[in-house]
């Protein structure tokens, strides 16, 4: 409510290049955070990090009802995004503005891994209850799987046919066809069990859900 997109999109120049803050407290700002329940979060300090389709990004993003937000850097091309918006929750969402312009920009193509996922033989491994700190248990994602298609589900009430189908992309992260451009990268502890989730929205970390059962 205070900056124009383009006022925004220098915004990370002068981040870095210390005239805001010095060069070391941004590096610290982007550092991600290792939290004390042994999950390492790419949410720094107020800076969520992230890959778009493979570049490496870092910025925010967020709003309030009517306004979002959104403001990514991509370090390895010089290049800022930038998406101002004054409504939410309708098709041409803050988020899919980013995702298809960003997609442009990197002449990427669309994802699609309907007919490319990895095939595994313990999809099981996943399934649980995952829910962010501070949600209530109504809000929790329950991973199920589908004994007659063989893929796990995204779900809120546990029924498949009520949920996402997932895609396995391989090292624990997954694809969703509704949203083509975000990833659910599962978490493991040192002995191989599974205790969270990430979801990176667009590419950039935006929830972490740990296991509750």
């Amino acid at each position: 409510m205070t900056i124009s997109a383009i006022q925004l999109a220098h915004y990370p120049i002068h981040w870095m290049d210390g005239t805001i803050i010095s060069r070391h407290s941004f590096q610290k700002m982007i550092t991600p955070t290792q939290l004390s329940v042994g999950v390492n979060s790419e949410y720094g300090l107020g800076v969520k990090n992230g890959s778009f389709e493979g570049e490496t990004i870092f910025g925010h993003s967020g709003g309030d009802k009517s306004t979002f937000s959104m403001m990514f850097y991509f370090p390895n091309i010089s290049i800022t995004i930038v998406v101002l918006v004054n409504t939410n929750n309708t098709p041409a969402s803050a988020r899919n503005i980013f995702s298809e312009v960003a997609r442009v920009v990197l002449d990427k193509d669309k994802p699609d891994y309907t007919s490319k996922e990895i095939e595994s033989n313990n999809l099981s491994y996943y399934t649980g209850t995952y829910l962010s700190p501070g949600d209530k248990l109504n809000q929790s994602a329950l991973i199920v799987f589908n004994n007659e298609d063989q893929h796990l589900y995204y779900t809120f009430d546990g029924k498949p046919n009520n949920g996402e189908k997932m895609y396995n992309l391989g090292n624990n992260e997954f694809w969703i066809e509704k949203w083509p451009y975000d990833r659910v990268v599962f978490v493991e502890n040192a002995i191989d069990e599974i205790i969270a989730l990430k979801e990176f929205y667009g590419g950039y970390m935006s929830q972490l859900k740990r296991k509750v059962e």
